[in-house]
């Protein structure tokens, strides 16, 4: 098992702008309630890069009203442990109106005591591709 640190450093290069690949990773930390990302990442949302970060309302406001019921859902499941991980499909609503398919890879971190401190995962954007 990784120590503290080696698991700090791997949460911290999940999201890290400069690491070198930019393909939508993003790290929601539950407790401080933010969610660090990749342009990419945050450009699936219409949002512009922020390396502090959006709230997990700020996101889940962008997805369409008829998907973010099921969005929400998966998230409380893996933040009550019922799932480690999942996958979701869901749609966005961009600035201008349009709308993107995304999907969402997500996983959840434990601490060594087993308490949830992280999800982390992917999303992209699927508008157009075959699922």
């Amino acid at each position: 098992m990784p120590d503290k640190n080696t698991q700090q450093q791997t949460q911290v290069d999940l999201v890290n702008p400069d690491f070198g690949v930019d393909d939508g990773r993003w790290q929601w930390d539950v407790q401080m309630n933010i969610v660090r990302a990749t342009r990419k990442a945050f450009d699936v949302f219409g949002l512009d890069y922020r390396a502090e970060g959006y709230s997990m309302r700020q996101l889940l406001q962008a997805i369409h009203a008829d998907d973010r019921a099921h969005v929400e859902a998966q998230i409380t499941a893996m933040t009550l442990k019922k799932l480690h991980d999942t996958i979701i499909q869901y749609r966005i609503i961009q600035p201008d109106n349009s709308i993107r398919l995304a999907r969402t890879y997500g996983k959840a971190i434990v601490n060594e005591e087993g308490v949830l401190t992280h999800l982390a995962g992917m999303t992209e954007d699927v508008t157009g591709k075959a699922s």
